[in-house]
Protein backbone atom coordinates (compact mmCIF):
# COMPACT_ATOMS: atom_id res chain seq x y z
CA UNK A 1 0.00 0.00 0.00
CA UNK A 2 1.11 3.22 -0.90
CA UNK A 3 1.15 5.73 1.87
CA UNK A 4 0.99 9.39 0.74
CA UNK A 5 -0.71 12.19 1.54
CA UNK A 6 -4.44 11.37 0.40
CA UNK A 7 -3.87 8.05 2.24
CA UNK A 8 -3.37 9.96 5.13
CA UNK A 9 -5.96 12.05 4.97
CA UNK A 10 -8.69 9.56 4.36
CA UNK A 11 -7.82 7.34 7.22
CA UNK A 12 -7.74 10.83 9.15
CA UNK A 13 -11.34 12.21 8.34
CA UNK A 14 -12.83 8.44 7.85
CA UNK A 15 -11.02 6.62 10.92
CA UNK A 16 -9.15 9.21 13.37
CA UNK A 17 -11.99 12.08 13.62
CA UNK A 18 -14.92 9.86 14.31
CA UNK A 19 -13.05 8.53 16.48
CA UNK A 20 -11.98 11.15 18.76
CA UNK A 21 -15.49 12.08 18.52
CA UNK A 22 -17.08 9.49 19.62
CA UNK A 23 -14.37 8.93 22.30
CA UNK A 24 -13.94 12.93 23.64
CA UNK A 25 -15.25 14.19 27.31
CA UNK A 26 -18.37 15.77 27.18
CA UNK A 27 -17.08 17.86 29.37
CA UNK A 28 -14.10 18.69 27.35
CA UNK A 29 -15.64 19.05 24.06
CA UNK A 30 -14.88 23.24 23.95
CA UNK A 31 -11.02 22.60 24.24
CA UNK A 32 -8.83 22.81 21.39
CA UNK A 33 -7.64 19.20 20.38
CA UNK A 34 -4.57 19.10 18.61
CA UNK A 35 -2.74 16.51 16.54
CA UNK A 36 0.54 16.63 16.19
CA UNK A 37 2.33 15.64 13.37
CA UNK A 38 6.39 15.32 12.26
CA UNK A 39 7.38 17.06 9.18
CA UNK A 40 6.67 13.93 7.36
CA UNK A 41 6.00 15.30 3.16
CA UNK A 42 3.07 12.68 3.20
CA UNK A 43 1.25 14.09 5.99
CA UNK A 44 -1.64 16.80 6.41
CA UNK A 45 -0.81 20.20 5.83
CA UNK A 46 -2.18 22.27 8.52
CA UNK A 47 -4.74 24.62 6.27
CA UNK A 48 -5.51 21.41 4.42
CA UNK A 49 -9.75 22.48 2.92
CA UNK A 50 -10.62 18.94 3.26
CA UNK A 51 -9.33 17.95 6.47
CA UNK A 52 -10.97 21.38 7.98
CA UNK A 53 -14.12 20.82 6.40
CA UNK A 54 -14.19 17.47 8.39
CA UNK A 55 -13.48 18.88 11.55
CA UNK A 56 -16.29 21.29 11.11
CA UNK A 57 -18.87 19.28 10.76
CA UNK A 58 -18.03 17.89 14.24
CA UNK A 59 -18.20 21.10 16.15
CA UNK A 60 -14.97 20.63 17.49
CA UNK A 61 -12.05 22.23 17.78
CA UNK A 62 -9.76 20.02 16.11
CA UNK A 63 -6.09 21.53 14.83
CA UNK A 64 -3.05 20.06 13.38
CA UNK A 65 0.03 21.04 13.90
CA UNK A 66 3.54 20.00 13.10
CA UNK A 67 6.62 19.29 15.59
CA UNK A 68 9.19 21.51 15.08
CA UNK A 69 12.05 20.60 12.49
CA UNK A 70 15.16 18.19 14.11
CA UNK A 71 13.81 18.92 17.79
CA UNK A 72 15.81 16.91 20.49
CA UNK A 73 13.29 18.10 22.83
CA UNK A 74 10.20 15.57 20.76
CA UNK A 75 13.25 13.37 20.04
CA UNK A 76 13.36 11.80 23.20
CA UNK A 77 9.97 11.60 23.66
CA UNK A 78 9.61 9.81 20.60
CA UNK A 79 11.76 7.16 21.20
CA UNK A 80 10.98 7.23 24.99
CA UNK A 81 7.42 6.76 24.40
CA UNK A 82 8.33 4.15 21.34
CA UNK A 83 10.37 2.01 24.06
CA UNK A 84 7.94 1.84 26.59
CA UNK A 85 4.99 1.53 24.45
CA UNK A 86 7.40 -1.90 23.13
CA UNK A 87 8.05 -3.41 26.64
CA UNK A 88 4.23 -3.22 27.50
CA UNK A 89 3.27 -4.40 24.18
CA UNK A 90 6.07 -7.48 24.54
Amino acid sequence: MKVDRQTIRSYMINKLIPAIEACWPAESRHETIWIQQDNAPSHVREDDADFKLAVARTGLDIRLTNQPAISPDMNCLDLGFFCFSSIING
